[in-house]
């Protein structure tokens, strides 16, 4: 009896991360756009160079862990510092984010 395989094909996205900024400020002004990731997907440098404060994690074991605890501690900080922080707009794959929300 054969089995098949699985095959997976990597597929490279070119994101236009100024654009998507744009879409999620919808008119407002921004103030912090920060980029926290784990991966080599993003070129970190040239988001650096547009504006963007970039935070990447070393891999791990727990890398998205590490991630997720990363932005959690980011936005805790903007709330206990910022007088009025008015709208955070956070963008991600999954809920982990619930409860600080």
């Amino acid at each position: 009896m054969l089995q098949k395989r699985k095959t997976f094909t990597k597929i490279k996205v070119n994101v236009d991360y100024n654009r998507i900024l744009r879409l999620v400020l919808d008119g407002r002004l921004g103030h912090d756009s920060v980029i926290i990731g784990s991966c080599d997907n993003p070129p970190w440098d040239e988001l650096k160079t547009k504006g963007f404060n970039t935070s990447k994690l070393e891999s791990s074991e727990y890398k998205e862990k590490e991630v997720d605890a990363n932005i959690v501690a980011h936005i805790a900080e903007i709330l206990y510092t910022e007088r009025r922080p008015g709208t955070i707009i956070l963008l991600a794959g999954d809920g982990d984010y619930q409860p600080i929300l």
